[in-house]
């Protein structure tokens, strides 16, 4: 009796595990699929944005076996000239930031000494300077190597200090919340008032009149800035 239940147990089991057919079989998929969609989110943004990704790429692989080599070319083309605008936008130095060097490169010692000696070897005889050919070379290297080169010699400011755009601009300052605050000036805002001061760059001050005179106004400018306001250069609104 044992041995017939026994074999009643097992031939139903062996005849069913023949028949099982694991679920993403019957789905056509493969493990993996199957259970990284039980894994996964709910949301619907998500799952579109997985769809949309997986067409992208495949788009792209397919837009790359299609693509010609020349086509390759252009579009390397078209990335290295993006490059290059967004290095001089990145790059870009804006007005009065380069350094203008007031000198002549005669007046450098090391640079004089050398040209003199260069004028020297031009006027020994041929056998004991340099040929016309090392002497052209030389002159040649040394400008190349020179830190900065002058197409003309800009001769030292020697007057007053002037605004390079002196007679054709202007800067208009809002005083409150910029120049000074409850009464009490900005830390750096005065000094900055006094060097455009002292550059004669045309300053005009916009505050908020609150019924004070524009010359009272001035006044008070010149006590907490430390320079001379004038009045005209005050623009006092009444709301």
């Amino acid at each position: 009796m044992q041995r017939v239940s026994m074999r009643g147990l097992i031939s139903p089991t062996l005849l069913l595990r023949r028949r099982f057919i694991p679920p993403w079989e019957r789905d056509g998929k493969t493990a993996e699929d199957f259970f990284a969609g039980l894994m996964q989110s709910n949301n619907p943004m998500l799952t579109k944005r997985k769809i949309q990704a997986r067409q992208e790429e495949q788009e792209r692989r397919s837009l790359d076996e299609e693509m010609h080599p020349i086509d390759f070319q252009r579009l390397e083309e078209v990335h290295q000239h993006n490059e290059a605008i967004l290095r001089k936008q990145r790059d870009f130095v804006p007005y009065g930031a380069e350094p203008v060097i007031y000198f002549d490169n005669d007046n450098m010692a090391a640079v004089g000494d050398y040209k003199s000696h260069l004028r020297a070897q031009e006027t020994l005889s041929s056998g004991s300077g340099y040929s016309s050919e090392v002497l052209g070379m030389l002159h040649a290297d040394f400008q190349q190597k020179l830190p900065y080169r002058f197409e003309s010699f800009v001769e030292p400011c020697k007057g007053e200090l002037r605004w390079p755009l002196h007679g054709t601009a202007g800067i208009v300052v809002d005083v409150d919340g910029v120049i000074y605050r409850s009464r009490k000036v900005i830390d750096g805002s005065d000094v900055a008032i006094r060097k455009l001061m002292e550059l004669k760059v045309p300053l005009l001050f916009m505050t908020n009149g609150g019924g004070v005179p524009e010359a009272e106004k001035a006044k008070e400018y010149s006590e907490l800035l430390g320079c001379t306001v004038d009045e005209s250069q005050v623009c006092s609104l009444t709301p």
